[in-house]
């Protein structure tokens, strides 16, 4: 599904969720944070969170700080089901951007997005063109 899911994920939140984790970076994540992140509950969390870890995308592991808590983070197979589907979902954007407006209309929609983005992200670096 071009538009939100992917087939490794059998419900939308799943690929959410998965989404979500992967924009931490790599980093480890308490799951209180997914929680609040998609507007779960602990034992909703607990359920995805074992759903996806059984289907080998995320890692849990103790929380150091905190020996009864857990920290979550992405696999290698999580990283590679995300980014294909984001793979998929900017080239449908962008076959639907490009029929539904004109050439000079998707250069300046794209300049409009660079700056949007470098606005809410200074660090924002905007992609090469390809040849």
């Amino acid at each position: 599904n071009a538009a939100g899911s992917c087939a490794c994920c059998t419900r939308n939140r799943e690929f959410e969720a998965l989404v979500s984790i992967y924009h931490w970076g790599g980093k480890y994540q308490n799951p209180k944070r997914l929680a609040s992140l998609l507007g779960m509950s602990g034992a909703g969390v607990t359920s995805l969170v074992t759903r996806l870890a059984d289907r080998g995308y995320l890692e849990r592991h103790p929380d150091p700080a905190d020996g009864r808590a857990i920290l979550l983070k992405i696999t290698g197979s999580g990283n590679q089901v995300v980014d294909q589907a984001l793979r998929r979902q900017v080239h449908w954007l962008n076959e639907n951007i490009q029929s539904a407006l004109s050439e000079e209309d998707t250069l300046e929609l794209a300049k409009l997005l660079h700056k949007t983005a470098s606005h809410l992200r200074p660090d924002y670096e905007p992609p090469q063109a390809r040849d």
